[in-house]
Order: C-alpha cells, then sequence, then structure tokens
C-alpha cells in the first residue's frame, strides 16, 4: 500500500512539473511545435516525439527534490545524438535555448548522469 502511494505521489510531481513548464514556455514566439517527455526514478532514459522545428528553440527541465540523480535535458536532432545539453539537480528547474538552429526534426532526450544509470524524477520540454 505505502508503495503504491509513494508511486502515486511521483506521478502527481511528474504531471505538476509538465504543466508548468508548458505554461511557462507558452508566451514563447516560433512555429509552436514542441516536444515534451517525462521520467521516472526506475528508468534510464526518456524521449519526446519527433516534430519539426527551426530559429530559436527552448529548452527546459525540472526535476522532483525526491530525485536521486541529476537529470541531463538534451535537443536531439532526428534521433542522432544531443546537439544542446543541460543538466538538472534534484529539486530543480532549469532552462536554456538554441537561437539558430537549422530546419531539421527534433526531440527532447532525458538521460540519467552516468551510463544506464536510474533515480531520475522529472521532465523536459523543447518548445519552438
Amino acid at each position: 500500500m505505502y508503495q503504491t502511494i509513494k508511486k502515486a505521489k511521483g506521478v502527481l510531481v511528474v504531471a505538476l512539473i509538465t504543466s508548468m513548464l508548458l505554461l511557462s514556455m507558452s508566451a514563447l514566439a516560433g512555429s509552436g511545435e514542441l516536444s515534451s517527455a517525462s521520467i521516472v526514478k526506475d528508468s534510464d532514459g526518456a524521449f519526446g516525439p519527433i516534430v519539426p522545428m527551426y530559429g530559436a528553440i527552448a529548452i527546459s527541465g525540472a526535476q522532483s527534490a525526491a530525485a536521486t540523480n541529476t537529470l541531463w535535458v538534451a535537443l536531439d536532432p532526428r534521433g542522432q545524438g544531443a546537439y544542446k545539453t543541460m543538466s538538472v539537480a534534484p529539486g530543480v528547474t532549469a532552462s536554456t535555448s538554441v537561437t539558430n538552429a537549422i530546419t531539421d526534426d527534433y526531440r527532447v532526450l532525458l538521460d540519467p548522469a552516468g551510463a544506464l544509470q536510474k533515480g531520475c524524477i522529472g521532465t523536459g520540454v523543447i518548445k519552438n
């Protein structure tokens, strides 16, 4: 019972963080396309859908204070490897941007620090 409640709290935290990120990014100019993903503590990575973008791209990420590892949030062109990354510590919300991205298909990539590591509870969003 305790584990179920604990897992439900984690899911609610991730949903709340995602909502806050999407609302904070809604005023940005561009094509309006976005890619978002969430990650839970027992996952070693996650990625969002591939969408067309160009020019200025905002990258945002947030993590629950209950996370035990640093989360890397990356702008990933066509699934070919990270183009721009940032790290997000547990309990932190962060953002950065790319101002001159070429027209391409991009997705957000979430990766806990370290090879095949886990321990992140958070979300990441890229928005054009």
